[in-house]
């Protein structure tokens, strides 16, 4: 979906990432707020496709019933979509250390069309426990600074499924979306999905 895509640039925009090219499991679990032993679980790995066609053979054809995850190393530059995404996104994305902050940065950089016009989810993991708690708010912003509350605790966060709080037509297909990308996976599969 496009909100991978979206946590996928906020990875892959950070420039000691892509230079070198590869990141280790504690390295990305740092820069993505991941949990490592949620990562490390073999019940709840994703899928890493290292080739556009193994990542559109996923989308198009994989198991998708209990919520797999495929994610395409460096998939941003790979499926073309560098243009797709909101420059301010990007920019905080590159100059920000975690996920609540660079969403945070891109709010006050208009990443959206109106000012805290984003939304999605903002997770933690309270320390000793395995599952996630989401952190309730009325706007995007609230809920990140609700968050900033239990940074100082340390605690592991991500910030998913980032997107437009307003439902606008799509600038190709007039489909009513809430994405932030001008193209979406279903463009870049061109027909190839089995809807």
């Amino acid at each position: 979906s496009s909100q991978c895509f979206q946590l996928l640039g906020c990875i892959a925009a950070r420039p000691s990432v892509m230079e070198r090219g590869d990141v280790s499991l504690q390295e990305a679990c740092q820069q993505s707020g991941w949990p490592q032993d949620v990562v490390t679980d073999p019940s709840r790995q994703g899928k890493i496709a290292e080739s556009v066609e193994e990542f559109l053979d996923f989308v198009c054809f994989g198991d998708h019933s209990r919520g797999q995850l495929c994610v395409l190393r460096d998939g941003i530059a790979k499926l073309g979509l560098q243009a797709s995404i909101p420059s301010a996104l990007l920019k905080a994305c590159s100059c920000c250390s975690s996920a609540i902050d660079a969403v945070l940065e891109a709010i006050e950089c208009g990443a959206g069309t109106e000012d805290d016009d984003l939304d999605g989810y903002v997770f933690w993991w309270p320390p000793g426990d395995c599952y996630r708690e989401e952190v309730e708010g009325r706007t995007m912003r609230s809920k990140l600074m609700r968050y900033r509350d239990f940074a100082s605790l340390d605690v592991p966060n991500y910030v998913a499924e980032l997107r437009s709080a307003a439902r606008l037509p799509h600038h190709r297909t007039k489909e009513p979306t809430s994405t932030l990308t001008t193209i979406d996976v279903k463009d870049v599969v061109a027909g190839r999905l089995p809807m």
